[in-house]
């Protein structure tokens, strides 16, 4: 550690962050990667509606082309000379076939893997008449959501603890403290000493800083409070009106367990709204949330060849 005060300041910086780096590096056993999403078909089956309207505005010479693409009736021979007669002629639809390229892969990809599936996984599931009872009942308990809150509650966490400088403070003590029982240098413990000791002089001010705030502004309404409070608002009547995949499942599992004839529905209401906080927090439900989960369809991915 140099003498100099303004030096050491400059070295204790770097040498937390090689200790940091190196515990990170001796506690990294592997790279985490991130499964792929994989449509079930009935999202498969939307989507394909969704390119079908988009692709039914090319130009009417060029439909018949199109479908013969999506439809995988082309060979790659023919496929490249289609394309480049398209490519060729009149700016409009040279730019209309440049543009929608990718869309026109799409379905075409789409079609191959719907042709691969069973039919009846084409059509969505039909609920039974308590169920779609039960999905309308919860609708009307959606609160209004006029003023909604885009970020997720796990953005307005962080925020509030990025804006907190006690909780900031206190979770880098926390840090540095464990970070005290890895070092093994005499340099490295030196530096953390030094990082305690003013960490914890300024947590003692900002303490201070805030009881004082809170004693001035105790009628104050806090923004962070107000923006996870119109969240949970927005959550709640997202969730309750389009009802996402995972309620329709709970709602059912209910009923095959003979429970939904005698549930409460604003209790049940109140426990999809935790839940989707839950979600929205955690990035998961609740352990405890009875409904299974649903089993994802294994689709093997297609390709396309252009000659």
């Amino acid at each position: 550690r140099p003498h100099d005060a303004t030096t050491a300041d400059q070295w204790q910086q770097p040498m937390l962050r090689i200790l940091e780096d190196r515990c990170w590096l001796t506690d990294r056993h592997d790279t985490m990667t991130t499964p792929a999403t994989v449509r079930t078909a009935t999202e498969l089956v939307s989507r394909q509606a969704e390119l079908q309207q988009l692709l039914d505005t090319a130009p009417a010479d060029q439909r018949q082309f199109i479908d013969r693409i999506t439809n995988s009736a082309l060979e790659p021979t023919q496929m490249h000379e289609y394309l480049s007669s398209a490519t060729s002629a009149q700016n409009g639809r040279r730019n209309w076939i440049i543009t929608n390229w990718p869309h026109i892969v799409e379905l075409e990809q789409i079609t191959q893997l719907l042709a691969a599936q069973p039919a009846i996984q084409h059509r969505p599931q039909i609920e039974p008449e308590p169920v779609r009872s039960m999905l309308e009942q919860l609708r009307h308990y959606a609160p209004d959501a006029a003023a909604r809150e885009e970020r997720t509650l796990a953005e307005l966490a962080r925020q509030a603890i990025d804006g907190d400088p006690v909780r900031r403070l206190d979770r880098r003590l926390n840090e540095l403290r464990q970070l005290s029982y890895r070092a093994t240098s005499p340099t490295e413990h030196e530096a953390l000493q030094a990082e305690l000791a003013a960490s914890s002089a300024e947590l003692l001010r900002a303490r201070r800083d805030q009881a004082f705030e809170q004693a001035l502004n105790r009628y104050a309404t806090n923004p962070m409070d107000e923006a996870c409070t119109t969240r949970i608002t927005t959550l709640a009547h997202d969730t309750l009106t389009n009802q996402p995949g995972w309620v329709i499942d709970h709602i059912r599992h209910l009923h095959d367990q003979q429970q939904l004839a005698t549930a409460d529905t604003a209790e049940l209401a109140t426990q999809i709204i935790a839940a989707a906080a839950h979600l929205d927090t955690h990035g998961q439900l609740p352990p405890a949330w009875p409904a299974p989960p649903t089993a994802a369809v294994d689709i093997a991915q297609s390709g396309i060849q252009v000659g």
